[in-house]
């Protein structure tokens, strides 16, 4: 798993709207590059993207989050957890809110092909 963004960078730095969490999946470390893909976005990603899943969607404590970061994946007994910093923006000047800002915490069973996999939230912390 890792972000992946769009370069050159715009205004404020990386374009928001080509934010992207990227999760491979392969039994061969090696295929890892060309291997089956999940993006997973936020309500900033731009739909010519592609995103497969938006975060921010599966429950409505998320509404609030537009940029999904830092992620890390890791498995435990028969589940798979992503966990990822929520950045908030305020809707209408469009400015950072780092006090809003929250960790999500998600799971899935890990079974099915890496771009089908049913994500439920854990919640936010």
């Amino acid at each position: 798993m890792h972000l992946s963004y769009f370069d050159p960078l715009g205004p404020e730095g990386r374009r928001p709207s080509s934010l992207l969490l990227d999760l491979t999946a392969e039994r061969r470390p090696r295929r890892l590059a060309v291997g089956r893909r999940a993006r997973i976005g936020a309500p900033v990603t731009s739909p010519a993207w592609r995103p497969d899943l938006e975060l921010s969607l599966l429950d409505p404590q998320l509404a609030g989050c537009s940029v999904w970061t830092e992620p890390a994946l890791f498995g435990l007994e028969r589940t798979l957890y992503l966990v990822a910093q929520c950045i908030v923006h305020d809707p209408r000047t469009g400015a950072r809110r780092p006090a809003d800002e929250f960790i999500g915490v998600f799971a899935s069973d890990g079974r099915g092909a890496v771009d089908r996999l049913t994500w439920e939230s854990g919640g936010a912390s």
